[in-house]
Order: C-alpha cells, then structure tokens, then sequence
C-alpha cells in the first residue's frame, strides 16, 4: 500500500522486505530536518499486536548525514512475520513509548513525522462468502504455534473448490508442514457452524484437526481459545479423539475444562456438523452427524457438553478482537506415524450473531460511515460494505491492454476484494478498472476494491437506482454499465446496468464507470 505521511517532515521507506524474511532491514530517507537532530522509532505490527524494534533497550535507529536510515526490525522469533510497520521522527532526547506489546497502534505526541506502510499477507483466500488469511512460516523460518510446526501457504495444501475447503499435512523435501487459516474479523458472541465432510476419525494420530477462537491482541495466556478438536493426540489406541475445551492457563485438557468423546464417523455419509454456541454466561459445544445448520435432530448428536464457568472456576471469555480458525496440525511438531499425508475438508462455515438489544448498531443502510455510503449491514449492525461517496471514473476499461484470464470468477457478495487482488496479480499496475480502485486512498482509507457482480446488484438495489425512495440513489450513480470484479472468461467481464438494473457480460476493453467498495 502507499505509504501515508501524517505530518511533515516525512518519513520515505526506500526498501521494505518480503514476509517471513529472517534478517528483516527496514531502509529509507527523512526529509526537512536537521539530521543530527532526530532519529527513527520503528514499531512492527506481529498479528495484531505492536512492538519496540529493534530492541527495548535501544528502541530508536540513527540518521546519517545524508538522511538515511537503516532498522533492523526482525529481532524477536516471530517477526520476520510481521504485517505492518510505524516509523516515527523524534528528537534524539524523546524517549520512545516502549511496546511490549501495545493495542491499539502506539503513539509518539513528540513526533514531527509518522510513516505507515502495510506489508500484505502472502495469500488470503475467500470461503463461505469470509476472507480467511493463510498461515505461513516456511523453512528456514522459525516455526509456530499449535505444535510447533511449519506452517504451508502452498495452494497444494490450502485450497478452495466446489467440495468446501482444503487442508493437507505435507512433507516438503525433509520437513513435514501444517495448515491454518485465520479469518479477517472479530465475529463475536453467537453460533459458530462448522460441516465437515470424510473420515476425520482416521486422520493420523499425530494429526490434529481443530476449530477454535483465538485473540492475538489479548496478552494473556488463554487468548479467548475455544476449541473443537480431533485427534488422538499420538496414541494411537487412544478411543477418545474428540475434544471440546475451553482453554486455561496451563493448557491442559481436565474434568474442569475440557470434554473428550469419541467420533466415530459413519461409513455411509461422512458429513458432520459442529457447534460452539458462545453467550456470555455460558458456551456450549456440540457434534451432530449430517449437515445442519439449525435445529438438528437429537438422534444425530455425537456429543455436547456446556461450559458456565461456575463449578469449573474460571470466567467464560468475554467477546474481544478473537476470530475463528481452522488448522491440521502435527502433535508436538512430530511426523506423522503412518508417513503420510492427511487431507481434511470442511464444506461449509455459517454464522449466526448473538445480538443483546444493548449491542445493536445504530447503523443503517443509507448512513454516512467510514469515507462512503453504507449499502450492506452484517452481523449485529457492526459489520458491512461501504460505497464510494462518488464514482471513480465514468470512462475506464477492465483491462489493462491486453487479453488475460486472472482467475477472478467470483461473483457472490464477499468474493470482491479476492477477485481485485487476483486481477491486480495478474494484469500489475496501470490504469484500469482493479488497479484504479486497489490504489485509491479516499476520506482516510485506502481498503477500497472493485466490487464483485452480486456487490454491484446491492447496490443498485440499495442505494441505487433501485432502491425505494428515500434511498432512491442516494449514491448518485450514473444510469450507465458499471464494471465489476467478475471476469466471466478471458475476454469479458461481468458489468450492471444501473439504467435498468441487470448484468451483461461486455468485452474487456470497453470503457465503462468505476465505484470502489470497502468492508467495516
């Protein structure tokens, strides 16, 4: 992303590096002060966290004579997987705010400049219409949690296709890899739902497959973690293989904690549905066999078991920044015993929000919010998408000059931002359609994408044309074709019609208006 200056004199990073790169040196140049008079306090963002680099004891990097500066920022085991980064000019006498770690972003009220620059996730993907960022930490990188484990980014261990979502455990030349993926927002009290499809019963019995909540922001040694898990946790005669825990300090599975079962999947349909049902006062988890969604059958249930936090003498965790993952991982780090690889799929993840009168949003389609115009409410009214106030362009081709096919067929709402980072891999930088919109940096925020088919349908419907009065196109849209983010084949792509309100499939070098979207 752009780098955003907040006052001058500035702050120009001149060479950011790769994520997961071991030896991470941050490089730049300030300008409009007198060198010898200032220096750089770096801050790198570690999930969702923020910390003093390169070290607490030296928080600051110097400037030379010409300006210049150099930060090694990679000084810690997991900061090579760093996902942002704030450089402040102080004044060589300022102390530093000292992170270790700090939420929200720290502040330094001395400087005379700040700096923020994004460095984006190697993969993210989009699965039951919610982007889930793809875990990685490849040889010869350090090794994460669960386990620990190398972690594979590799589209042959992560996939999505029509059968759900794929997880593999593979060994990659000496070294055996994990999968996780990690979804992009905080979801809160309410139903989690999870379907399952295949023999989860008779993946390795040093494989782990777990569904769970998890907090990076909380520095506290549970992190809200719930889990669903199944595994026999490398015993192989181990009869209990499922899990549902609510995690302590220790992080030991107890009578006062955890409930172990055992799964047996059916030969016949393999499909299983799993619950966590999280309120304040209690959470309850459960196992059906099938596919549900609400209301299964009593003679489907597996086991279930509920968690008030009153006999058991610790707190239910309290809704804060967690969100759900789904990983297949190795027990310990260990290779499996059989030597194998294993290859889960969950077919489908839902949602459904637990909403207290005390917590429903004021928010409402039509509102002003967050730089644009609210087309789509979410959840308990905190979540959406947000229209551009205006268009940006009215004459503006799909693509970039040439004839390619970028993969980005995705036309549900959700599926907008991943088909814009496709297209942008795909065609680069220029002036077209994606490109116009995955660069745009207006009224504060610059997480605008092309909207998908379905995106531009609500729209239209919402604040458009469409929309009853007295939405009645509030969003002053032309009555002309507006480009999505839909390719429809290597030639077209798909556009609405905000005359009349339907889709066309047009050729890919026609010019047509642009309105950029972001989600909140």
């Amino acid at each position: 992303m752009p780098d955003v200056v907040l006052s001058a004199p500035t702050i120009k990073i001149d060479k950011l590096c790769a994520y997961s790169t071991k030896d991470c040196y941050i490089t730049g140049q300030v300008y409009d002060v007198n060198f010898s008079d200032y220096k750089i306090a770096p801050y790198i963002k570690v999930d969702e966290v923020w910390w003093t680099k390169p070290y607490w004891s030296n928080p600051a990097c110097p400037i030379d004579s010409a300006g210049k500066f150099k930060c090694y920022v990679t000084t810690g085991g997991s900061d090579l997987y760093f996902t942002a980064i704030k450089l402040f000019l102080l004044p060589k006498a300022t102390v530093p705010k000292s992170c270790g770690p700090c939420e929200p972003p720290p502040t330094n009220p001395g400087s005379v400049a700040v700096l923020n620059r994004d460095r984006p996730f190697p993969r993210t993907l989009v699965f039951s219409g919610y982007r889930w960022r793809v875990k990685k930490a490849m040889v010869p990188s350090y090794k994460l949690g669960p386990g620990t484990n190398y972690f594979s980014d590799s589209a042959n261990d992560v996939w999505v296709d029509k059968e759900g979502l794929h997880l593999k455990t593979r060994q990659i030349l000496s070294h055996w890899y994990s999968t996780e993926v990690i979804l992009q927002r905080s979801l809160g009290y309410g139903t989690y739902i999870i379907q399952t499809k295949g023999r989860i019963d008779k993946i390795d019995p040093n494989a782990v497959l777990g569904f769970f909540t998890w907090d990076s922001q909380l520095y506290h040694p549970t992190h809200r973690e719930m889990d669903i898990e199944f595994s026999k946790w490398g015993d192989a005669n181990n009869p209990e293989n499922g899990q549902f825990l609510v995690q302590k300090p220790s992080n030991r599975c107890d009578s006062n904690n955890c409930s172990r079962f055992v799964a047996a999947v059916p030969e016949g349909n393999t499909s299983m549905t799993h619950y966590i049902v999280w309120k304040p006062e209690a959470v309850e988890f459960s196992t059906y066999e099938g596919q549900y969604l609400n209301n299964p059958p009593e003679s489907a249930l597996v086991h279930r078991w509920a968690y008030t936090g009153l006999v058991q003498g610790m707190p239910i965790p309290k809704h804060g920044k967690e969100n759900i993952r789904f990983n297949l991982w190795l027990f310990g780090g260990k290779a499996p015993l059989s030597g194998q690889s294993d290859e889960v799929i969950i077919e489908k993840f839902a949602f459904q929000p637990l909403c207290p009168p005390d917590s429903q949003s004021k928010l409402a389609i039509g509102d002003p919010h967050q730089g644009g115009i609210i087309f789509r409410i979410e959840g308990c009214g905190d979540h959406g998408l947000i229209a551009a106030p205006s268009d940006q362009g009215r004459s503006i081709r799909w693509w970039k000059g040439r004839y390619v096919v970028t993969g980005a067929t995705g036309t549900a709402i959700g599926t907008g931002q991943d088909n814009t980072h496709k297209i942008t891999e795909a065609q680069g930088t220029g002036n077209y359609a994606a490109s116009l919109t995955d660069n745009l940096e207006l009224n504060g925020y610059s997480d605008w994408y092309l909207p998908s088919k379905d995106e531009l349908n609500l729209m239209y419907n919402n604040i458009g044309p469409g929309a009853l009065p007295p939405l009645t196109n509030i969003g002053g849209f032309s009555r002309k074709d507006y480009w999505s983010s839909s390719e429809d084949n290597k030639y077209s792509a798909w556009a609405y019609y905000f005359n009349y309100g339907y889709a066309n499939s047009l050729a890919k070098d026609e010019w047509y208006s642009v309105r950029a979207v972001r989600a909140f």
